[in-house]
């Protein structure tokens, strides 16, 4: 697992220049990107935009997750209906993020149907992003399902998250600190400015697009590959400090995320070409690290 050296954390994202994320989409479950050397480069950068396949379930997450902080104004609206939340919100020390974040066996007690099909829908997009990456890097398919814990074959853990970056809390100073996430690769959904990543020792901005997801690698994925003819960097990012609007009517930044992992009784592997797989460590083993070890210094 990789340690990286950061540069100053930016205060403003008016201060970073614009990553040209690579765009692709999935075509007959294959990663088509539009650009040539669009896939090597997504791998190389850590992220990179999907095109969503049913933007008009996209529609009812973004309704979802510019609503569930909210408290419920019992107005019969669409919206109250994704409103009233609160009671299951956690936060960051430290910075402005307040999320709801539950694993699947809780979406249908919680949330709308709608809802739901779009975090299947994401999911379902994420395994095929995953699958179209271990072939590219040249890992047997055959050994797919165990060095992914499952996650290949709808088998792995799979949550949601959806986050509230709370501009009256000034006193701290990150939307979300700088990390990277643990798993395989992460969907997010994002419209409106903040998400910042670090590349080749410099912070970009990341703008999410309508009409599509933003795709972040994980440590899962980057220590699975390190050893391959095309390792993938795990994706250094983090959200700068929303500022408070003077505007009342203004909303706060929302985004929503949905995270692949290996399932709780899997492994960490390295695989090497030639197909050599090493077990590194146990799940749990491994989430014992990520709270001790500093991976950005």
């Amino acid at each position: 697992m990789s340690v990286h050296t950061s540069p100053e954390i930016p205060k403003d994202i008016s201060e970073l220049v614009v990553l040209k994320a690579q765009k692709a989409q999935v075509v007959d479950d294959k990663l088509v990107f539009e650009d040539a050397n669009g896939f090597d480069q997504a791998l190389s950068d850590g992220v990179f935009l999907i095109k969503i396949p049913d933007t008009d379930l996209a529609k009812h997450g973004d309704l979802f997750r510019n609503n569930f902080y909210l408290n419920k104004l019992n107005d019969n609206s669409i919206e109250d209906e994704y409103r009233g939340f609160k009671q299951y919100l956690s936060s960051k020390e430290k910075a402005q993020v307040e999320y709801l974040s539950m694993p699947p066996q809780y979406w249908s007690q919680l949330y709308p149907q709608q809802v739901i099909k779009l975090l299947e829908q994401m999911i379902n997009l994420a395994i095929a992003i995953l699958k179209n990456v271990l072939r590219k890097v040249g890992i047997d398919e055959k050994h797919w399902d165990l060095v992914t814990g499952g996650a290949c074959s709808r088998n792995g853990f799979y949550t949601a998250t959806f986050n509230h970056y709370c501009a009256e809390r000034q006193e701290v100073s990150l939307g979300r600190s700088i990390h990277r996430d643990a798993g395989f690769c992460t969907l997010l959904r994002c419209t409106q400015p903040g998400l910042m990543v670090l590349i080749n020792n410099q912070y970009y901005a990341v703008n999410g697009e309508e009409g599509y997801f933003v795709v972040n690698f994980g440590l899962n994925l980057e220590i699975l590959t390190e050893k391959t003819k095309m390792p993938v960097k795990a994706c250094v990012h983090g959200v700068v400090k929303m500022a408070k609007s003077n505007n009342p009517d203004e909303p706060d930044r929302t985004s929503l995320a949905v995270f692949t992992n290996p399932k709780h009784d899997g492994g960490i592997y390295s695989y090497e070409e030639g197909g050599k797989i090493t077990f590194l460590r146990s799940i749990p083993d491994f989430y014992e690290t990520l709270k001790t070890d500093r991976i950005i210094k």
